[in-house]
């Protein structure tokens, strides 16, 4: 496994996380706006 792989590997968790969480926001702020009815059982 060469050093360019490992980072990738090590960057993957942290962006994979955040654009969850910012599309887990965007959908929450949508709902409290009323634009979105939150009707998924996510959150």
């Amino acid at each position: 496994m060469s050093t360019s792989e490992q980072r990738r590997a090590s960057l993957a968790g942290p962006i994979g996380l955040g654009v969850g969480l910012i599309i887990m926001g965007t959908a929450y702020l949508l709902d409290r706006l009323g634009i979105l009815p939150m009707d998924w059982g996510l959150l």
